[in-house]
């Protein structure tokens, strides 16, 4: 299996709290959640490495994600944009490609 770099360029946590958790840098988490996005990478090592939960950067990058932030387009989410748009006035055949492109890639 082929290393991936998961090195972030700043410091994740920038303090704690006064209850004792710890405070995320936004652009560390949102570094993070890009890492993630990349095919072949495991969510929980990557959050392994990070000393974090794997739930906690799940949550990160659905967050990201729905800001706009992904800037990674792979072909199962070109695939899925262009088949939502087409889905609207399509055939019966073309909605259920629809739905097997997205069982595929989700």
């Amino acid at each position: 299996m082929k290393e991936h770099n998961t090195r972030l360029s700043r410091s994740l946590i920038v303090g704690h709290g006064r209850d004792g958790r710890c405070l995320y840098d936004p652009e560390a988490k949102r570094e993070l959640a890009e890492i993630c996005w990349q095919p072949g990478i495991s969510v929980a090592k990557v959050a392994l490495e990070h000393g974090i939960n794997a739930n906690l950067l799940r949550k990160w990058m659905e967050r990201y994600r729905d800001q706009g932030h992904s800037t990674l387009n792979s072909p199962c989410q070109t695939a899925l944009k262009t088949s939502k748009l087409c889905c609207l006035g399509a055939s019966a055949n073309q909605r259920l490609n629809f739905f097997k492109i997205q069982q595929r890639c989700l």
